[in-house]
């Protein structure tokens, strides 16, 4: 057989492969709407603890204008962007759609506060 030929016909049955098991389209919707997709081998469940508490001198900028693109898949939920600090500097991180965790779940919006320390970063989560 031809390599040529060869990798055609591999190229088909990995594209079969996939299909059949949906993992295909899960790939493209990814790499549309969440950037790379990173496959794991099966593990430990690892439980990541809560980040650090972020407080800063420097007040953040008004939040950026999003046009929120057409939610792409039914029950998703929009979470609006935010300033994160990172590198001495705020950086904006934009908004995007996410499955909810659970049936009925909130999604409560990052923000920043404002206390005696400087300005305090409150995380967005899942009410």
């Amino acid at each position: 057989m031809r390599p040529c030929v060869r990798v055609l016909s591999l190229c088909l049955l990995a594209a079969v492969a996939l299909s059949a098991t949906g993992c295909w389209r899960h790939y493209v919707w990814h790499r549309r709407h969440h950037g790379p997709v990173v496959v794991t081998p099966p593990g430990p469940v690892v439980v990541t603890p809560p980040a650090a508490e972020i407080i800063v001198e420097t007040e953040p900028p008004p939040p950026r204008v999003e046009v929120r693109p057409p939610c792409p898949v039914v029950g998703h939920v929009w979470t609006a962007g935010y300033w994160n600090w990172v590198g001495g500097k705020h950086v904006w991180v934009a908004g995007r759609w996410v499955p909810p965790p659970r049936a009925g779940a909130v999604w409560v919006p990052h923000r920043w506060d404002r206390g005696p320390r400087g300005w305090r970063h409150i995380p967005g989560h899942w009410r």
